[in-house]
This record gives structure tokens, C-alpha cells and sequence, in this order.
């Protein structure tokens, strides 16, 4: 996924490959350096949601990680990544999934699953997003699995309205 955003001129973290090819070698994986600062004013914002547009955009129908669960695959499914729905009270999960009802149908694209200004480092007019190993192939507006950040961190960021506009493909407000 990071070797595909990468390809078309996004800033990602992809692995490095060492000469002969490699990309981790004895537990090691080397990435690129991004300089940079977390977002600090409405036209960094701007420009971050522009970047994760073009993520949603270049990523329709992407699968989700092997072995995780959309809060959408969770309506019926009782497993994925770290989450067992199982081991709760059969009333909290039936109060998790009816949480998750309201959410409304969306595309499924590749979600960042741990987004905030902290994943962020702008420098002058480039934006470059890192911290990717919660990212998988998701339902837009249908969040993460419980434990999971998903959009909830965007809400919590300066950007929350612009990024919910692209998530829910709705006009941003403001």
C-alpha cells in the first residue's frame, strides 16, 4: 500500500530496499526521512486533507489488512486483528454494534486507522503522513474496530470538518 501512494507522489514511509533488493534485512526496515512539523494553522490543515483525499482516491476497493475488521465487518463478525467480540458481555457488544449502526455506507478505500496532527510533518507546502501500521482497507465512514483510532482522531484535530467532508464525500463546512 505505502510502495502504491508512494508511486503516485505521495510521502509516505515506503521501505527502502538495501542494493541487492532486500527490504528488511536481519529485522531491520530502513525508511526515508521527512522533515518537517505537525500542522500549526488552517492552510497546513488544508493541505493534509488534500493529501488524504488523494489516499482515498487512489486506493477504491482496497482490501483490509489479512486477518483485521472494519467496524462494518464487525456488524457480523465476532473477530479481527486484536479484537474479540466474543470475549465481551453479549449487552456490550450488542451496545458496540448499535453505536456503529448509524454509521453510513461509504467506499471502501484505504483508511490511515491512527490519524492526527501527530502523524503529520509538514514542511512549507508538503505534507508527508506517517505512522501507517494501523492503515487498512476500510468503509470510509465506517471507522475501526474497537481500540482502534480509525477518524476518531481527525475529530480531535483542527481539520476534523474538511476531513469528514472528504470521508463522507459531503462539502466541507466552513
Amino acid at each position: 500500500m505505502l510502495d502504491h501512494l508512494t508511486v503516485h507522489g505521495l510521502r509516505v514511509p515506503y521501505a527502502v530496499p538495501a542494493a541487492d533488493g532486500r527490504r528488511h534485512i536481519g529485522g531491520v526496515t530502513v525508511h526515508p526521512f521527512f522533515p518537517g512539523a505537525p500542522p500549526r494553522c488552517g492552510a497546513d490543515w488544508r493541505r493534509v486533507v488534500a493529501v488524504l483525499r488523494e489516499v482515498h482516491r487512489l486506493t477504491p476497493g482496497w482490501p483490509q489488512r489479512p486477518g483485521f475488521a472494519s467496524a462494518n465487518d464487525l456488524m457480523t463478525a465476532t473477530t479481527g486483528g486484536d479484537v474479540d467480540l466474543a470475549a465481551l458481555p453479549s449487552e456490550a457488544v450488542t451496545r458496540v454494534r448499535a453505536a456503529w449502526r448509524p454509521l453510513p455506507p461509504g467506499p471502501r478505500c484505504v483508511v490511515h486507522g491512527d490519524f492526527g496532527g501527530g502523524n503529520v510533518l509538514v514542511d512549507g507546502t508538503t505534507v508527508a503522513i506517517v505512522d501507517w501500521d494501523e492503515a487498512g482497507g476500510r468503509t470510509v465512514a465506517g471507522g475501526s474496530a474497537p481500540g482502534g483510532t480509525s477518524d476518531r482522531a481527525a475529530r480531535r484535530t483542527p481539520c476534523r470538518e474538511h476531513y469528514h467532508g472528504t470521508c463522507l464525500n459531503v462539502p466541507a463546512r466552513g
